[in-house]
């Protein structure tokens, strides 16, 4: 076989508090699999983790040519993942992994993650205005180019 393939399982997490379970609903949850990053859920039918279950409710594969591509196709792949609910995931945090250089460089062993967790590494998102303001300037310039066509 040639090539490299990722795995990251998505489970309901929260990784700001060393990694404890949710659960409770999921209202909505989006990914779309490409040639090089496809994924499996397993989500009740009324979209909701229970407390007393497994909490991997997926899994993500990425594949490429190198490792290199393998990873970078997981970040844009996890990237993708919308979920909304009352649970924590840690997708954030496994895209902040794999940008790291230890990872890129492959120095990384179950210490590494250890030491991340035991130093409580946290992920942090961008701030509600910025995203706001992105999806504006988003809308504004679609709004623009298809005023040119």
């Amino acid at each position: 076989p040639k090539g490299h393939v990722i795995a990251v399982r998505i489970t309901g997490e929260n990784p700001d508090e060393g990694f404890k379970p949710t659960s409770g609903d999921i209202h909505e949850l989006t990914f779309r699999s490409t040639p090089n990053v496809w994924g499996y859920f397993s989500v009740g039918p009324r979209g909701g983790l229970h407390e007393y279950a497994d909490s991997q409710f997926g899994h993500i594969f990425a594949r490429g040519g190198s490792r290199e591509e393998a990873r970078k196709a997981m970040v844009l792949g996890l990237k993708e993942i919308s979920i909304r609910g009352d649970i924590r995931t840690p997708v954030e945090y496994v895209i902040h992994l794999l940008e790291t250089e230890d990872y890129r460089k492959n120095r990384i062993h179950t210490g590494w993650l250890d030491g991340l967790i035991a130093n409580r590494i946290a992920t942090s998102k961008p701030e509600i205005m910025v995203a706001v303001l992105c999806g504006v300037l988003y809308k504004a310039h679609q709004n623009c180019a298809a005023s040119l066509e």
